[in-house]
C-alpha cells in the first residue's frame, strides 16, 4: 500500500521535475519475473526512483549499508523494499552480513520478484562508467544454482542519461536493453564459478555501456561537451529533429564521442588544433558573458518583427498568470534548494535531495493552501479551480521566467554586436571555422566507415 502510493506520487514528481523524459526499450522488460535490474548510477537515490516508476510491479532495492546506521532507518528503509549491502571500504568487519543480503535476494528472485542493483557500487555524476562489481552476477548465478538453473532469472540492463540531474526541468533518457539470460551460463558455472561470474559481469558492463555515453577521461569529456554545445544542434537539425527529441540527442552524443575517440587515436595533432580553437572560442564567450545557444540563435518561423511582437504579447498577456504562479509556488520551489545547501550535500546528491524533498514540500504547501482557500471562501468550485491552477501556474511561471531571461540575453547579444562588432564578427568567424573542421572530420569518418562496410 505504501509502496503503491509512493510510486504513484513519484511518477508525478518525475514528470514535473524533468522537462522531457523518454523511456526507450520498455518492451524489453519481461512480463514476469524473476528480474535482476542493473543500471549505471549517476545520481544517488534519484536513480532508483526514476527506474522504479517505469518498471511494472514492485521493485526491491539494494542500498549501501551506511544508509541503515540509525535505528529509525533500520526500521523504515526495509518497509520501502530496501536491502542493505555491506562494502569493504566502509567497514570490513561487517562484510559477513552480506550472506544475509544474498539470502534475501535469492528468496526474492526465487519467488518471482524484481531486484534493482547498481553494480558500479558508487554514485558520481559524470559520463564515466565505473568498474562493474561482480555482486550482481553472483546474486543471479547463486539464485539459479539453488534451482538447478531452472529459475529463468533474467538480468535487465538500464542506462540512465541526464542532461543535468541536479537542475529542475532538465532532460532524462531511460534506455532499457535486451534481457540477459542467466541460464546461458549454466555449463560455465558448473565448471568454474569464478570464471562464470566474471564473464557475466563483463556482459553486464558491455550492455550498460551500450545504453549510455561512456567517456573514461575527464578532459576528453570536457572536450566532447564543448563539441556537443557547438555542433549537436546542427546535427539534430539535419536529422529533422529538435533539441526536445532527447532520444535522438543521445544518439548524436554517442556518435560525436565515437568520432572524437577515433580521431584522437588516428590524428591526435589534428584534434589538438581543433581543441585549441574550441577552447579559444569558449574563452571569448566567457569574457563577453555569452552562451553558444544565444550566438547560434534559433530557426525563425516568423520574421524578426513578428517574432518580437509575439514575445511582447506573450509577456504582457502571461504576466498575471506568472505573478499568480510565482506567489503560490516560490517558497516550495526554493526550500528544496536551501535544504540541499544546508545539508552541504555532495554534488551527486543535490538533484535527488531537491526532487524528493520538493515532492513532499509541494504536497504539504498545496494541501495547506487548498484548505485555507476553502476555509476563507467556502466555495467548492473555486477551491477546485484554485487547486488545479496551483501546479499549472507554477510550471508556467518557471518557464515564463526562463523565457524572459533568454530574451534578455538575446537583447544583450544584439547590443553587444552593435557596440563591439569587430570582436563579435571574429568570434563568429572562429565558430564557422570550428564547424567546418567538425563537418570535415565527420564526412571523412563516415566515408571511411562506409568503405569498410
Amino acid at each position: 500500500m505504501v509502496y503503491s502510493f509512493l510510486k504513484y506520487l513519484f511518477r508525478i514528481a518525475v514528470k514535473a521535475f524533468f522537462r522531457n523524459k523518454k523511456v526507450l526499450g520498455i518492451e524489453n522488460i519481461p512480463n514476469s519475473g524473476p528480474l535482476l535490474i542493473v543500471a549505471n548510477h549517476p545520481s544517488t537515490f534519484m536513480d532508483p526512483i526514476v527506474i522504479a516508476t517505469v518498471i511494472p510491479g514492485e521493485v526491491n532495492f539494494i542500498a549501501k549499508a551506511e544508509a541503515f546506521k540509525s535505528k529509525f532507518a533500520q526500521w523504515l528503509l526495509p518497509r520501502f523494499n530496501m536491502i542493505p549491502v555491506y562494502r569493504k571500504q566502509y567497514d570490513p568487519s561487517l562484510m559477513h552480513k552480506n550472506k544475509d543480503t544474498f539470502r534475501k535476494v535469492f528468496d526474492l528472485l526465487q519467488s518471482g520478484g524484481n531486484v534493482l542493483i547498481f553494480p558500479e557500487g558508487i554514485s558520481i555524476t559524470d559520463r564515466k562508467l565505473k568498474e562493474i562489481k561482480t555482486g550482481a552476477a553472483r546474486m543471479a548465478l547463486g539464485a539459479e544454482e539453488e534451482r538447478d538453473f531452472r529459475l529463468n532469472c533474467r538480468i535487465v540492463p538500464v542506462g540512465l542519461t541526464y542532461s543535468d540531474p541536479h537542475k529542475f526541468q532538465s532532460d532524462l533518457v531511460i534506455r532499457i536493453g535486451e534481457p540477459i539470460e542467466v541460464r546461458n551460463y549454466h555449463d560455465m558455472y558448473l565448471s568454474d564459478e569464478v570464471q562464470a561470474s566474471k564473464a557475466l559481469t563483463e556482459e553486464i558492463r558491455l550492455c550498460i555501456e551500450s545504453l549510455v555515453v561512456d567517456i573514461q577521461d575527464e578532459a576528453v569529456d570536457v572536450f566532447v561537451s564543448r563539441v556537443e554545445t557547438i555542433y549537436k544542434a546542427k546535427l539534430l537539425h539535419e536529422m529533422g529533429c529538435s533539441d526536445r527529441m532527447i532520444d535522438k540527442g543521445l544518439e548524436v552524443s554517442k556518435m560525436i564521442t565515437e568520432r572524437i575517440h577515433y580521431f584522437m587515436e588516428q590524428q591526435p595533432q589534428r584534434v589538438e588544433e581543433t581543441k585549441q580553437k574550441i577552447d579559444h572560442y569558449f574563452q571569448m564567450m566567457e569574457r563577453l558573458n555569452l552562451e553558444d545557444r544565444i550566438i547560434r540563435g534559433t530557426d525563425r518561423k516568423l520574421p524578426v518583427m513578428l517574432q518580437a511582437l509575439f514575445w511582447v504579447f506573450y509577456f504582457v498577456i502571461g504576466f498575471p498568470l506568472f505573478v499568480f504562479g510565482a506567489i503560490n509556488n516560490y517558497l516550495p520551489y526554493k526550500i528544496p534548494y536551501q535544504i540541499a545547501r544546508l545539508m552541504k550535500a555532495e554534488p551527486q546528491f543535490v538533484g535527488a535531495i531537491m526532487m524528493v524533498s520538493g515532492t513532499f514540500i509541494f504536497l504539504l504547501f498545496y494541501l495547506v493552501q487548498i484548505i485555507l482557500m476553502q476555509h476563507y471562501f467556502q466555495d467548492g468550485m473555486l477551491t477546485i479551480a484554485y487547486a488545479v491552477l496551483l501546479p499549472i501556474s507554477g510550471l508556467f511561471a518557471f518557464r515564463y521566467w526562463r523565457r524572459f531571461i533568454h530574451i534578455r540575453k538575446r537583447w544583450y547579444y544584439f547590443s553587444l554586436f552593435l557596440r563591439r562588432s569587430r570582436l563579435i564578427a571574429s568570434m563568429l568567424v572562429l565558430r564557422e571555422q570550428i564547424l567546418e573542421d567538425l563537418e570535415r572530420g565527420r564526412n571523412e569518418y563516415d566515408k571511411l566507415k562506409g568503405n569498410i562496410r
